[in-house]
């Protein structure tokens, strides 16, 4: 905990100096950080919003850029992207742009400098840009919605189902049930929604947090990964995608002991709005009646 309140007060920290802005002018994000791509992380965040030009975040130095039929080893997931290199030593990425819209032979570069323009070059379906901050200071790579302007959003996460897991058994919560004592795990299926369409777009939340008997049991925060052991994992748990994501939308919340009589299990849910939402649990460990 204490060093997720360091990151958070030098992320804070890195805001006020270099203030950076959205690299858009439509903001519309489309898929949030640490979202589950199927067999790893979001690194970044998407942004949609159909043909726009795209500008840094900061003024920086350009140190890559990659344009479509240029020879390479770069992967070609990104499409057409550009690095940018800005004070304090992070670096911006902006993947998936048009062909043929990145500017060429340009080294430093103003907030008022066009990039290039958003596409749906290398793996994408659709036009937007995918954009990464990495701070090479600390290795990590941050959540870009710590840095950049607030985005407007009243509409709270969803806490949809919420089971226990005990071996290769799941049992689905319902409100108060009866167990027999023991260490389950607890699954739970949550998303945030986009507020500017009427459908279903599911978001990753910013922050899961157990509580079991009024006290904290377990922390999912999206603020920033980090490699360890070989892995990439969440910055503060060292929780690698197998271990947060039991498959798209169900997170793994952690372990808890159901101890004989009255379990009070409460999920709170927020996004990084600040919107919250909270559902209780009362879980009878004891015989069945």
């Amino acid at each position: 905990m204490k060093r997720l309140l360091i990151l958070i007060v030098l992320l804070l920290s890195v805001l006020s100096v270099y203030g950076f802005d959205w690299p858009v002018n439509k903001v519309i994000v489309t898929s949030t950080f640490g979202e589950s791509r199927g067999d790893h992380f979001h690194t970044g965040i998407d942004l949609g919003g159909g043909t726009q030009p795209v500008f840094p975040i900061s003024s920086g130095q350009v140190v890559f850029q990659y344009n479509s039929g240029q020879y390479s080893s770069t992967p070609i997931g990104l499409g057409n992207f550009v690095v940018l290199q800005h004070k304090g030593n992070i670096r911006s990425i902006y993947c998936h742009l048009k062909d043929n819209s990145i500017k060429t032979g340009i080294k430093s570069i103003s907030k008022s400098d066009q990039l290039g323009i958003t596409g749906d070059t290398g793996h994408s379906y659709g036009k937007h840009l995918h954009l990464s901050i990495i701070d090479f200071e600390t290795h990590s790579i941050l959540n870009p919605l710590t840095l950049l302007p607030p985005v407007k959003d009243k509409q709270p996460p969803i806490i949809k189902n919420v089971w226990m897991k005990t071996g290769d058994e799941e049992k689905k919560i319902s409100g108060t049930d009866t167990v027999k004592p023991s260490r389950v795990e607890i699954l739970a299926e949550i998303y945030d929604l986009r507020e500017d369409v009427s459908f279903i777009w599911k978001l990753a939340p910013y922050m899961i947090v157990l509580y079991e008997n009024g006290v904290e049991s377990a922390r999912i925060t999206f603020d920033s990964i980090v490699k360890y052991s070989g892995k990439l994992v969440l910055a503060g748990s060292k929780r690698s995608f197998n271990d947060i994501y039991a498959s798209d939308w169900i997170y793994r919340l952690g372990s808890i002991e159901l101890l004989e009589g009255e379990n009070h299990l409460l999920i709170l849910v927020k996004d990084f709005a600040g919107n919250e939402s909270m559902r209780n649990f009362f879980i009878n460990a004891g015989k069945p009646k």
